[in-house]
């Protein structure tokens, strides 16, 4: 595997998503903020463009996954 191996969260379907500004778990808000960035391509993907991206100040929030 190399470093810049996409992370694609399972989302929930429509019925199981909880409505905004409801109380959520941080895993569920997670999957919703990611699905929400990946629709607007503003979800950067793999280690190389994840460093640009905070090297340049824009990163608003960083997610690091290690799988197995």
């Amino acid at each position: 595997m190399s470093g810049d191996d996409a992370f694609v969260a399972e989302a929930p379907s429509p019925a199981q998503a909880p409505a905004l500004g409801e109380p959520m778990d941080i895993m569920t808000a997670l999957q919703l903020v990611l699905r929400k960035s990946r629709a607007h391509s503003g979800l950067p993907r793999g280690l190389h463009e994840a460093a640009k991206v905070i090297e340049k100040h824009a990163a608003q929030l960083c997610v690091k996954l290690n799988v197995g």
